[in-house]
């Protein structure tokens, strides 16, 4: 399963092209990719000292096993368009015990802040997918580089998922014979 793009080619090149401050200008992409990265979408349910109960959604990479919150998307079963680069490397039970850790440190700093006791009463996963996104690679005086851009929201990506795509795109090398 795959999540529906929207952001298409020209937009995402607009992206990428621009530069991070506005007087520096960002070197011609020679290159720009659709790929798909490999990810874990888990449920969590919530009980506050209040006895509010809440649900969120939670999603863990495939890859590395970074953790994003999750927004609504739509889905296709398989797109025309995918490319996909590296396969999951972070196993279901690996990607529970991240998102669950993760979660629980997030509602304690919530929790220190609102002094309202949130516990984590029941984590689910939902389903395994796809995530797009745009990436651009660049000729550098010495080498190349990439950025990247989400397929979907348009927003750039940082340095936390830096570390992802670059796994991702070692991995995708070493499936490469070598002549």
């Amino acid at each position: 399963m795959f999540a529906r793009t929207f952001i298409d080619k020209p937009r995402a090149e607009s992206i990428l092209s621009k530069g991070i401050l506005p007087f520096l200008k960002r070197k011609k992409i020679i290159k720009i990719d659709l790929i798909y990265i490999p990810v874990f979408l888990f449920n969590i349910r919530c009980e506050d000292s209040r006895g509010r109960i809440y649900d969120d959604t939670i999603s863990v990479d495939g890859i590395r096993g970074e953790v994003a919150f999750y927004r609504d998307v739509e889905f296709d079963l398989n797109p025309s368009d995918a490319k996909i680069l590296a396969e999951f490397k972070v196993t279901e039970s690996e990607a529970l015990e991240i998102a669950h850790n993760s979660y629980r440190r997030l509602l304690y700093r919530s929790n220190m802040k609102t002094r309202n006791d949130a516990v984590v009463k029941c984590l689910n996963p939902e389903r395994m997918f796809h995530y797009p996104y745009w990436i651009g690679y660049y000729k550098l005086k010495n080498g190349y580089d990439f950025d990247v851009v989400d397929a979907i929201s348009g927003a750039k990506q940082g340095v936390k998922m830096r570390p992802v795509f670059i796994d991702m795109l070692l991995s995708a090398t070493e499936n490469v014979p070598v002549s």
